[in-house]
């Protein structure tokens, strides 16, 4: 068995050449500044998320509005749906359009709902969020869920979608959806032809 590669040391010892150390403590040293920097680098991305995102004090009870949405959205109660929304909400990322007023996409889903067996979303992810500066500063609901429906003729639709709510006193004033549209054009029939090569 001399010889077969599973019976070899583990290590192996070369002795050093003359001034090899000088170069070999240069490379530990180089390494150890290269550990050191991307520590401190982790450490103030850290704090850059801390000073961004904040405890949420109205946690509980968004989560809650969410959720009894949610429910509403599934049970197709749109007015109790409607019930989370300011009165001037704007929905994003729907369908083909960019953005509409949330009495429109209510019922554009409505009608949209009509053509199906059963269209549902699971229990997905909640995450309360506090941004406390910028932009979008204030408290927002994130969602990370499932959507399933069936259509008439028994065909399925399945995809995974994140929503965005920027709340303003337990209530969504801004929607905003994320998904990918080509998994469900697919599921509908439709065919992606890719361009000819040059």
């Amino acid at each position: 068995m001399i010889g077969n590669p599973l019976c070899r040391s583990a290590h192996t010892f070369v002795p050093v050449p003359e001034g090899a150390d000088y170069y070999i403590q240069k490379q530990i040293f180089s390494n150890m500044r290269n550990l050191f920097f991307l520590a401190a680098l982790l450490c103030a991305a850290v704090n850059i998320a801390a000073a961004q995102t904040v405890a949420h004090p109205n946690a509980q009870r968004d989560i809650d509005n969410f959720k009894a949405a949610r429910t509403a959205w599934n049970s197709g109660d749109w007015a109790a749906y409607l019930t989370f929304f300011t009165a001037d909400a704007m929905a994003y990322g729907v369908g083909p359009q960019d953005s509409m007023k949330v009495v429109d996409l209510v019922a554009s889903q409505k009608a949209s709902r009509d053509k199906y067996a059963s269209v549902k979303v699971g229990n997905g992810a909640i995450l309360p969020v506090n941004v406390a500066e910028g932009g979008l500063k204030g408290d927002w609901i994130l969602e990370w869920n499932q959507h399933t429906a069936v259509r008439k003729d028994g065909g399925k639709e399945s995809f995974r979608y994140h929503i965005s709510c920027q709340m303003v006193d337990g209530k969504c004033r801004r929607i905003t959806y994320y998904y990918n549209e080509a998994p469900v054009m697919r599921q509908q029939g439709w065919e992606f032809t890719p361009p000819k090569s040059n």
